[in-house]
């Protein structure tokens, strides 16, 4: 495992956005997205190839199958949780290209968020501003060109900026 991509890691198990809502674990919102593909950084794949995943290759980028991902079971949650890919551990924050620059962005199909009012999701965007400040501080120039890769490859097949399936919370620095 690349040491780099460990301490965002080790970062992500001790902070959370949601870490005090245990609901999180186990919702598999993201899980079963049919319309999301989750992406893996390259020292990811490996991994879950041997987890017996089906990847597909797109580009550069390898994503895990669309649809459901099959390492989450109902009601159990995802059965590799502390061994989980960085999207999963990010998730329902993401990083996506918006007109050529690189945002934070919460996902919309996170229950959390698709049900809070006004009010709440200010307090989470407030959260999330923090939350990837943190984790700013430990992307290497070589994991934020995968990030910008992953993102420009997304943006080539997905329609989330089309739909607007996120909410923009904050520039990446």
């Amino acid at each position: 495992m690349d040491k780099d991509i460990q301490k965002i890691y080790d970062l992500l198990s001790r902070i959370s956005i949601f870490k005090d809502m245990p609901q999180c674990k186990t919702c598999g919102s993201s899980c079963a997205a049919p319309q999301w593909m989750s992406w893996l950084l390259p020292e990811e794949v490996k991994r879950f190839e041997d987890y017996g995943m089906k990847l597909i290759k797109i580009g550069n980028v390898t994503f895990l199958k669309k649809g459901y991902c099959s390492l989450h079971k109902k009601n159990i949650g995802c059965t590799v949780y502390n061994d989980r890919a960085l999207e999963c551990r990010l998730n329902p924050v993401l990083f996506l290209k918006i007109n050529g620059e690189l945002w934070w962005i919460l996902i919309k199909y996170c229950p959390i968020v698709s049900k809070a009012n006004k009010e709440e999701l200010d307090k989470i965007k407030i959260k999330v501003k923090s939350y990837v400040k943190e984790v700013e501080k430990l992307i290497t120039p070589k994991i934020k060109k995968e990030m910008e890769e992953i993102s420009d490859t997304i943006n080539t097949f997905e329609n989330l900026i089309e739909n607007k399936d996120y909410i923009k919370v904050v520039k990446f620095d």
